[in-house]
């Protein structure tokens, strides 16, 4: 499941070893895997199921938004990959950018708003 990269996390809040966490620098939500005890509290508490257990190693994993490509300028795999191009990522905070220009010209829906979150996935 895709994670939505939240601003108010419901799986950083509940994580007791804080090994879920919210990078200060990119606002992506990751896992420090080092931390990660595979207690599962962030899945049963994301409201859109992103945390899964990665039963060979017993930790948390999640889409990171291929964080390392962003950092090199490139496309998400999930983006390049897709033939439609329905998927689209970019800076919300940048009005300049085609994410930013999409949802200025096609009205842009959160799922799950009501859980108070606050994703930064759009569905359009």
């Amino acid at each position: 499941m895709l994670c939505n990269h939240c601003e108010d996390p419901a799986c950083v809040k509940h994580c007791p070893t804080h090994a879920m966490h919210k990078d200060a620098e990119t606002g992506l939500v990751l896992v420090d895997q080092d931390r990660c005890i595979a207690c599962g509290y962030c899945t049963w508490t994301c409201p859109y199921g992103a945390p899964s257990m990665d039963d060979v190693h017993h930790i948390m994993s999640k889409c990171t938004f291929c964080k390392d490509r962003i950092s090199e300028g490139q496309k998400l795999f999930c983006a390049e990959a897709c033939p439609a191009n329905a998927r689209v990522f970019g800076d919300l905070n940048d009005p300049e950018s085609e994410l930013s220009k999409l949802l200025q010209q096609k009205k842009g829906v959160q799922y799950l708003p009501e859980m108070g979150t606050n994703p930064s996935v759009y569905y359009v």
